[in-house]
């Protein structure tokens, strides 16, 4: 079974919370973190809900594991090769100062290698599969997760 990431946010979430009341391990909570991580979950979503709204509007699969149907390269994809999950880490990080634990921190920084090294690569395998020379050309000038490439104009 595999589990897309959406899910296993919702799963790590949990797990950080449940690391929070059962087994905090080390804590830090200076003022104002819980408002910031709260900031930084709401800039998340606010990157990711876009680029969802965008995958809808050409009506492409925005499922991981599924064949991918239309290389979109503008709006958020003009700036990011993968907004969405740039936008999931984000929020993963911000639950993360929300519990103010080492072990929300740590399964933060899980969730964003997962992301990277099985949910990205595998897409980016579909995604050259399915589009050859014009995801590469897209590669060249959109970061996998933010920003133009230099050099390119």
């Amino acid at each position: 079974m595999r589990i897309i990431p959406p899910i296993l946010l919702c799963i790590l979430v949990g797990l950080m919370v449940g690391a929070d009341m059962l087994l905090p391990l080390i804590r830090f909570d200076p003022p104002g973190l819980f408002w910031g991580g709260a900031a930084v979950v709401v800039l998340g979503v606010c990157i990711a809900g876009p680029a969802m709204l965008r995958f809808r509007r050409a009506r492409t699969n925005f499922h991981t594991f599924k064949e991918p149907g239309v290389l979109v390269t503008d709006g958020p994809y003009a700036i990011s090769r993968n907004p969405m999950y740039v936008g999931m880490v984000l929020a993963g990080l911000g639950a993360a100062l929300i519990t103010a634990t080492l072990a929300g921190v740590i399964l933060a920084a899980v969730y964003a290698l997962v992301v990277r090294y099985w949910y990205i690569a595998y897409e980016e395998r579909a995604m050259r599969r399915q589009f050859g020379e014009r995801y590469d050309a897209y590669c060249r000038k959109v970061g996998r997760w933010l920003g133009r490439r230099r050099g390119v104009r």
